[in-house]
This record gives C-alpha cells, structure tokens and sequence, in this order.
C-alpha cells in the first residue's frame, strides 16, 4: 500500500494539500513552480482583497515567501497588512496608466466584487440570480498606478503576478510593456461577463498573451495560468 500511494502521489501530488485559492490556482502555480526552478517565488497579488480566503499568494507567504499586495479598499489592505507583515501592502487602484486624481471605486455588498468599473457594479446588481442580492454601498475614490509603474517600482518582484480586478483585468494586461517588465508566471482572471449576465470566456486575452511568448499552462475556467515559454522550455520535466 505504502509503495501504491507513492506512486499515486507522484503522479498527482496536489493530493492532500491545503489551498487558499477558488480552485486550487496556488497549487497548480507551485507546481509550475517547482518545474521550472522557482524555489522561493516573489509575487505582486494585484486585487488581493483578503490576505488568505480566495487568495493566489497566501500559500507561497506562508512558506516564507513574500510580496507586494495591491488592495484598493483602505479597510481590507490594513487587515492584509496585519495578517502579513512580511509583504508591501498598497491601498491603490492598478490601470493602464496612473491617473492624476483619484478614481471612483464602488464598493458593494460583497466586496469581492469591489470594482472600479461602474459597468462591472451595475452588471453585478443586476444579477442576483448569480451574486445575490447586492448593492452599491459606497463610492469611495482611489489613487490608481498605472501596471509598468507598478512593475518598475517593484521590478524584483515577478516572479508570479496575479491580477483581479473585477471588469479591469483585459485592460490592465494589455497596457503591460512585456519587452520590458517580463513576469514569470500569470494568474489572470479570464472570464467576463456578457450583457445577458453568462459568464464567457476571454478568448481574445488568452490569445494575446500567447501572441506574447506565454503557454496556458492551467485553466480553471475561472482563472488560467500562464508561464514565459522561454523558462518553459528550459524545465519541462513534470514527473
């Protein structure tokens, strides 16, 4: 039995492991990981929103690692900094650019639909068969930096770059100088929302990233993994 279970958990080895992500996107990402010879990943987790429920970065603080959080609500960025004091924590919005004044960010019932795309709150209000009865309980107005100031501030930090956004991520990613600011691996949330409130796949983002020298290593229908073909190439051995 000992030797059976082996085997089983070398062929499978997220088996028994613990997540802190929606559907396991931390431990696909360690296993990436560990393939392409991360041994202490860095991360910039772009729409943190916790510091550990339905987190992508949680796992790799807890294993020692550390990062930059971007938490837009000033409320829920001091409770991440609390949890881990080890990461930079901002209480920023993240664009396609930095804005020169403040934006407004609609904060709702459910906060994990925080968004600072207005659309996106409307569409969320409009669908409680989805989300539930929700509502646009403040508007609150944030800075906002745009994704290559962010890189370049934290340019040592690329390892893994998680973005959610709620309705900004295509926007975000597209504007990202990838010649120039070259993350490792990408856990980018890739479904949208279509008028008729079904969630669709982002097939365009998907293509462009691999029009950029990315691989979809994993998909959760939800969120997809991407890594730089060129360090994919280098690492390829799974098992």
């Amino acid at each position: 039995m000992e030797k059976v279970m082996h085997f089983i958990h070398k062929l499978f080895p997220s088996i028994g492991k613990k997540t802190y992500a929606q559907y396991g996107e931390d431990i696909l990402i360690e296993s990436l990981c560990h393939t392409i010879g991360i041994t202490s990943p860095r991360y910039i987790d772009i729409g943190t929103h916790h510091a550990t429920n339905l987190s992508n970065t949680y796992l790799f603080y807890s294993k020692g690692s550390s990062g930059i959080c971007i938490e837009p609500s000033p409320d829920l960025a001091r409770a991440i900094e609390h949890k881990r004091p080890r990461d930079i924590v901002r209480a920023v919005g993240v664009g396609a650019s930095s804005s020169n004044e403040p934006l407004p960010y609609y904060v709702l019932t459910a906060q994990t639909m925080n968004t600072f795309s207005k659309e996106d709150a409307e569409q969320t209000i409009n669908a409680p068969q989805m989300y539930g009865v929700q509502r646009i309980e403040r508007i609150e107005h944030i800075p906002v930096i745009g994704i290559n100031d962010i890189f370049q501030e934290y340019k040592d930090y690329l390892d893994i770059v998680s973005i959610d956004t709620e309705g900004m991520d295509e926007e975000i990613v597209r504007a990202i100088d990838l010649a120039t600011y070259r993350p490792k691996i990408l856990c980018i949330e890739t479904v949208d929302q279509d008028d008729a409130h079904v969630f669709q796949k982002n097939l365009a983002l998907i293509e462009f990233l691999k029009s950029k020298g990315y691989i979809v290593y994993a998909d959760t229908y939800v969120n997809t993994i991407f890594v730089d073909k060129a360090l994919w190439r280098e690492g390829t051995t799974i098992i």
